[in-house]
């Protein structure tokens, strides 16, 4: 009783107020098939593969639409990361850097379905990572770069969702 109670007052708050899932707002932007590029970056090659992955998985899972080859595709997000940054923030008693924080700086380029082309640069910068020796330095690094490309990513997703909604 408890349970039907709290679930028909949880559909009546979101229905009643007019809520939305972003995916509703995605699809006035996308159509499927959509064709995903990354260019690489020559100084960290070794992330292109987690973000045109990362890009994939967005496509399917929070725009709905599946991936296609470039010929297919009526809509194309092609991502250019330009900058990977790392600021020392702290030190040992060594010299060595123990904590860092990491700046990505990623360009998005996407045509919608209606052959509309927009471009959004995005800046993440919000993952300090801590070390406490070089191989361990080198590890974090590597996951640090991943959770701000997530970031920006998310962040991307933001931006074509607040395109949906402008386009109503």
């Amino acid at each position: 009783m408890l349970k039907k109670l709290t679930l028909s007052l949880f559909v009546l708050l979101f229905a009643g107020c007019g809520y939305q899932p972003s995916i509703n707002y995605t699809k006035k932007v996308f159509d499927t098939p959509v064709f995903v590029e990354v260019t690489i970056d020559r100084i960290e090659p070794e992330n292109a593969p987690f973000l045109t992955d990362e890009l994939r998985r967005i496509v399917v899972s929070r725009f709905g639409h599946k991936v296609s080859t470039k010929e297919e595709a009526t809509n194309k997000i092609k991502a250019i990361y330009k900058n990977i940054e790392f600021i020392p923030l702290a030190y040992d008693i060594n010299g060595y850097t123990t904590t860092y924080k990491t700046i990505a700086t990623i360009d998005f380029a996407l045509t919608d379905k209606n052959g509309k082309s927009y471009s959004k640069k995005i800046t993440a910068s919000t993952y300090d990572s801590a070390s406490t020796s070089s191989l361990q330095s080198t590890t974090l690094k590597q996951l640090a770069i991943k959770r701000v490309l997530e970031q920006a990513t998310d962040e991307f997703v933001s931006y074509v969702t607040v395109l949906g909604v402008s386009d109503k």
